[in-house]
């Protein structure tokens, strides 16, 4: 599992790199970048709380639970996120 990890990783990061570099200018874009990295660590850490749901509901129960959640989290970025043009530059408002 840990192959198939690197794997994913290292053909979607890059081209999450490429669409923060079109989303944010070049004064946001290492913020933007930080946060993504920083991201990586959160969802190490809130997987970790898996360990009481799986104590609390089984590990079936806990696995149907997990994969609803990132099937509906994956569902909403699938229709929100919207690829921008190529090159182009978010004005953002801060």
């Amino acid at each position: 599992m840990r192959f198939l990890c690197g794997v994913f990783v290292s053909a979607t990061e890059p081209c999450a790199y490429s669409i923060l570099g079109d989303y944010f200018p070049k004064r946001l874009r290492t913020t933007a970048n930080s946060l993504m990295n920083t991201s990586t660590y959160l969802g190490a850490g809130i997987a970790s709380l898996s360990v009481m749901a799986v104590s609390n509901f089984g590990w079936r129960a806990s696995y149907y639970i997990i994969g609803g959640v990132g099937c509906l989290l994956s569902s909403i970025a699938f229709l929100l996120i919207k690829e921008p043009e190529r090159g182009y530059q978010a004005r953002l408002l801060f």
